[in-house]
């Protein structure tokens, strides 16, 4: 039985007290040391109050969400950002709900949580990376989420596409190309496109969709993959990276995914880092995109909503405002 993780466990209480003994500038040093430690003792596994995740103890990615949740107790690394989500959710329980870039099932095991009482399956989880797919699948089998579809391709532009993930130390910086001058730099995937996806498991295009998509750069090429999807479904609400140094990796333009998303006409269009969460109508495009280069991480986090039922702290906003950008 591996030791658990759980966060009033006795190896959570144990790290809590080495972060009481051991400056920060220590920890810092280490950490890197100690982590892969803690994974191998709880063979990779998270648990929380209402489900349970694996990680893989050789990715970067996952040390980093490993540890977070002896940090803090939780292994959410945008919790606000996930709180939205859950209460659209909520909110909404009509709706299919989308997890595209899944990577470890963050977002698809707390919609489950959300969606135990709902008819049917209404989670689709879509992971290109065919090793994190693996522990995405073993936390959607162990918790007996039967109501979780799981895709292992990249969402883009065309059925059937051959594409190339390019595999970083991280798994959350891993990236998509369609560019066989690649190929040995990655792992070849199926590409796929998200309306295909909801054909072939017979979920109708009319519904009702609350989406994550964290690509890593494809998000141009998703949105491309899901036109019809979008065109015809009763509404939609989307959370999604915008990230323009990982856009312009993938050859597209910043400017030109806003102008997209902003063609949805969607009634609500947020950036979430903005903390007055004030309406983005995004008339100035260049001016937004340097607000976004000029803060950590040169990326900010969107929120898109049209035509289903949005929180009220949201919906205070006044109409028509511009975006505080000094």
């Amino acid at each position: 039985m591996p030791i658990t993780t759980h966060p009033h466990g006795l190896l959570f209480s144990i790290v809590n007290f080495y972060r009481t003994l051991i400056p920060e500038s220590a920890r810092t040093w280490i950490g890197p040391h100690l982590v892969p430690v803690l994974m191998v003792l709880c063979r990779g596994r998270i648990d929380t109050e209402t489900y349970t995740a694996f990680l893989d103890v050789t990715d970067m990615g996952g040390r980093g969400i490993f540890f977070e949740h002896f940090r803090t107790g939780s292994w959410l690394l945008e919790p606000r950002e996930m709180e939205l989500f859950k209460e659209c959710i909520r909110l909404n329980p009509e709706s299919t709900v989308i997890d595209l870039g899944a990577n470890y099932g963050a977002y698809t095991l707390e919609a489950s949580c959300c969606s135990s009482d709902r008819p049917g399956p209404t989670i689709i989880a879509v992971e290109p990376n065919p090793r994190i797919f693996k522990f995405l699948a073993k936390s959607v089998a162990y918790n007996k989420l039967d109501k979780v579809m799981l895709v292992n391709a990249a969402v883009t532009d065309t059925l059937n596409k051959k594409m190339y993930l390019a595999v970083t130390p991280s798994s959350g910086s891993s990236y998509i190309s369609a560019s066989p001058s690649r190929r040995s730099s990655g792992l070849e995937v199926k590409g796929l496109t998200l309306d295909s996806i909801l054909e072939e498991r017979h979920i109708s295009r009319t519904d009702k969709f609350i989406m994550k998509m964290d690509v890593e750069g494809s998000e141009p090429a998703a949105l491309r993959g899901m036109a019809r999807t979008l065109a015809e479904s009763a509404g939609f609400q989307m959370l999604l990276e915008f990230n323009p140094p990982a856009l312009e990796l993938q050859g597209e333009r910043p400017i030109d995914l806003l102008q997209s998303l902003s063609d949805l006409k969607p009634e609500i269009f947020l950036d979430l880092k903005n903390p007055r969460h004030d309406l983005v109508t995004m008339s100035d495009y260049t001016r937004f995109m340097k607000k976004v280069y000029e803060t950590e991480g040169q990326y900010t986090n969107l929120f898109l909503s049209r035509g289903l039922r949005v929180p009220k702290s949201l919906t205070l906003l006044p109409p028509n405002s511009e975006p505080a950008i000094q």
